[in-house]
């Protein structure tokens, strides 16, 4: 079997979709291959619901975090994206949770290392 690369950039905040962005990211980690997630746009409103323990998204992604899959969150993103009272700000949630802000471009996640390393990209 050929080990592959893979980024799994997750931008919605469809439970369904957001789910199952975790079950394959970790179904390609349990493979062997490498696996990194990047939380963006409205999926960093998800970081409420890791609270929710008895959640399937909350299983998932500490089951994620415990394999060290989990690159970060967009920073700006987290903030909500200067959107007053927005639901997205999440900042503070994500510090707690030891959940990295990444910030490479201007503020926003960058990805271009992991294309530059060969990773292949999954978007969901």
């Amino acid at each position: 079997m050929v080990k592959r690369k893979m980024l799994f950039v997750v931008f919605t905040d469809d439970v369904c979709k957001l789910n199952h962005a975790f079950m394959y990211a970790l179904d390609f980690s349990k493979k062997g291959h490498e696996v990194k997630l990047v939380l963006d746009g409205f999926s960093t409103k998800s970081i409420r619901n890791i609270a929710d323990r008895e959640s399937m998204f909350s299983k998932l992604f500490t089951e994620a975090m415990e394999k060290g899959i989990i690159a970060g969150a967009c920073e700006r993103s987290c903030h909500g994206c200067n959107e007053p009272e927005s639901d997205r700000n999440v900042v503070q949630i994500a510090k707690d949770e030891n959940i990295p802000l990444i910030s490479g471009m201007n503020g926003h996640a960058s990805i271009t290392s992991y294309i530059d390393d060969g990773f292949e990209l999954v978007v969901f």
